[in-house]
């Protein structure tokens, strides 16, 4: 129970860092969209784009029960890799299974797990196809999975990029999705399609309203 509480702590400090990184930078926008009051109370395997090393920091700062599905490149980086496995981070290398039981006795704990269905960072602003594991792991596990849209976090930080520009960064939580919902599939293969198929049409909803003038002036 003390270790628990240890790395309570330590994911907490992990939760308001990441919120002083993104806050810091006072000539960009930051919208959280969150009609729903999601606040990561139970488990559950979030999904989100992921076009930046923002979109980390911004899955971060909501909350402090929050592990992330990373590479193996990172998990045993020499500078931050220790601080990864400190706060339990799971290494995706090790296949699915691995993952389900490494994450079994952390989700009894009430963490919740991110994993970006689309696998690598792409900042061109499309989606890319989903891999089935964040759904395998749900279905698995009967946890729901909660999709996230993150917006703009390609034009403030690019992969060759190593600074913060001015722009605009939207966050916004779509309703949960129970893997037992047949309304997207029957099976596994069909469910990740079909979920991927409404994350890229509410993506598409998003970009029509945000990409306005202003945004682009940025």
């Amino acid at each position: 129970a003390n270790r628990d509480k240890k790395k309570y702590v330590f994911h907490f400090i992990f939760s308001k860092l990441t919120w002083f990184l993104i806050y810091m930078n006072f000539f960009s926008r930051k919208t959280i969209i969150n009609p729903h009051g999601e606040d990561y109370s139970k488990a559950s395997i979030i999904i989100a784009n992921h076009q930046s090393h923002i979109d980390l920091m911004l899955m971060m700062l909501l909350n402090p029960k929050v592990l992330v599905l990373t590479n193996n490149n990172n998990y045993n980086h020499p500078f931050y890799g220790f601080a990864l496995k400190y706060a339990d981070f799971l290494p995706s290398d090790g296949g699915y299974e691995n993952v389900l039981d490494n994450y079994k006795p952390l989700m009894k704990k009430g963490y919740s797990l991110v994993i970006y269905p689309e696998g690598h960072r792409n900042d061109s602003g499309i989606i890319k196809r989903f891999h089935k594991g964040a759904f395998y792991l749900a279905e698995q596990l009967k946890i729901p999975v909660q999709p996230i849209l993150i917006h703009g976090q390609n034009q403030l930080l690019k992969k060759s990029e190593f600074f913060l520009k001015r722009g605009s960064i939207t966050t916004k939580f779509l309703p949960k999705i129970s893997m037992e919902d047949e309304s997207f599939g029957t099976d596994l293969r069909t469910k990740t399609k079909g979920i991927q198929k409404y994350f890229k049409q509410e993506y598409a909803d998003l970009r029509k309203e945000k990409e306005t003038a202003d945004y682009f002036a940025d």
